[in-house]
């Protein structure tokens, strides 16, 4: 069973591993914070659903030049198994030629709660603000 603290603090403490483990590269990491049934439904492109696609999708991510994501949790929600969080996060995107930019989006996660009482990503949908 996971340790007792309200479910703000839960995903802010989840939403600071996921930074980490995308800042240092680790998208098996990444999607282990998914449900087994997670989805990410990115800006411009197709819905990824399970951790194996999801893991392939935040590789693909880096390799494009995603180099670190800062998340700040704005608003959370909850109800018996589900959550719902509004945030925003910083990229900093390191294209093939040229400096690096920065840009801002904003972010809905709805959570589910396992079995084990842990809070996993169960969708994440995201776009930029530029």
């Amino acid at each position: 069973m996971v340790a007792a603290g309200t479910v703000r603090e839960e995903i802010e403490r989840i939403g600071k591993e996921f930074g980490d483990a995308f800042n240092r590269g680790d998208a098996a990491g990444l999607a282990a914070l998914y449900a087994e049934d997670g989805m990410v439904l990115p800006p411009g492109g197709p819905a990824m659903q399970g951790r194996q696609a999801i893991e392939g999708f935040w590789r693909g991510a880096r390799e494009a030049g995603v180099q670190e994501v800062h998340l700040t949790t704005e608003e959370v929600e909850s109800r018996d198994d589900l959550a719902y969080e509004v945030g925003s996060a910083t990229l900093r995107i390191q294209p093939s030629e040229g400096a690096a930019i920065a840009d801002t989006v904003k972010f809905v996660v709805v959570w589910k709660r396992a079995a084990d009482g842990a809070w996993q990503l169960y969708r994440d949908i995201w776009n930029s603000n530029s």
